[in-house]
């Protein structure tokens, strides 16, 4: 009767201390290590587990202690890695380790589809581990392993958020540096897409049109700066340019802000899309000339 009563009261207060680090990992917001530390620690209270440790495999089979509180039992953590733990939790059962006075209890942690991971507790009492106690650690071996995913996730996000804003600062770095050297360009300039949308708009642009270039980029070319009369001529040309029908040098005017159309004599450069090939923008160079203005 009384070793029922001592067998109880120590489940109960284990489940509590289960209770209690369930309650703390909901409202950690820190780092990996931070998380572990603290379901470690907290599975350690008084009452509780006398040692607990969280173990992850690598896929290179080295073993990392992610985190651990109270005295060890010596179990070695390779050891602990070898007990058919697997990632994502499938391990449908814990796996039980005698021990001299003790037993310790593996439970698995999915920490996502790339980590191995396991929460080892080690409860002062043969008799630990009923179906409840049992099945609330395994509960909170899960809701770890979510909170690590969770983690890693973020991470891996914020990795990959600081590299885009790093390369975006050197792509507009270089790209303020190339708009600087086309606008020191005697001629005009400009790169038009597949409709004619203005794209890069140099200041002997603006200067020949009278056109800003905040008023020219986006605006479809043959809208903005293509005499009336030949704007279909035009959107023909575009056509040709980008299926690479037609390349090279044509004359075509500019239709200046004041109506006037300017006799422009124009050098093509296709650019192309390097992951299909395709050409996607066209780079031209012009120069006024008394040529004709027909394409």
């Amino acid at each position: 009767m009384i070793r029922t009563f001592l067998f109880d009261r120590g489940r109960d207060a284990r489940i509590s201390v289960i209770r209690e680090t369930n309650r703390r990992l909901s409202e950690s917001a820190g780092a990996e290590n931070d998380l572990v530390s603290t379901v470690c620690g907290t599975l350690c209270a008084p009452g509780g587990y006398i040692h607990a440790r969280v173990i992850e495999k690598r896929g290179s089979g080295a073993v990392r202690l992610a985190g651990s509180a109270g005295k060890s039992p010596g179990i070695a953590d390779e050891s602990i890695s070898g007990l058919g733990i697997h990632p994502g939790g499938t391990s449908p059962v814990p796996v039980m380790i005698p021990l001299r006075s003790a037993l310790a209890a593996a439970f698995p942690v999915p920490a996502g589809d790339d980590a191995s991971m396991s929460l080892l507790v080690v409860a002062g009492s043969k008799r630990a581990y009923d179906p409840a106690e049992t099945g609330d650690l395994a509960a909170l071996a899960a809701r770890l392993g979510g909170a690590i995913a969770n983690l890693r996730l973020a991470a891996r996000l914020d990795s990959l958020k600081t590299a885009y804003d790093a390369q975006s600062a050197a792509l507009e770095d270089e790209r303020e540096h190339s708009r600087r050297l086309l606008d020191l360009a005697p001629l005009p300039i400009l790169q038009f897409g597949p409709e004619g949308e203005i794209r890069i708009f140099n200041r002997r642009c603006e200067t020949l049109t009278g056109y800003r270039a905040a008023e020219a980029l986006n605006r479809r070319m043959p809208d903005l700066l293509i005499p009336e009369a030949l704007r279909s001529d035009f959107r023909r040309l575009l056509v040709e340019l980008f299926i690479g029908r037609r390349s090279g040098s044509f004359p075509f005017p500019l239709q200046v802000r004041s109506g006037e159309s300017i006799p422009v004599f124009w050098k093509t450069v296709p650019i192309r899309d390097e992951s299909n090939g395709k050409i996607c923008a066209i780079l031209a160079c012009g120069e006024t000339t008394n040529a004709s203005v027909s394409p």
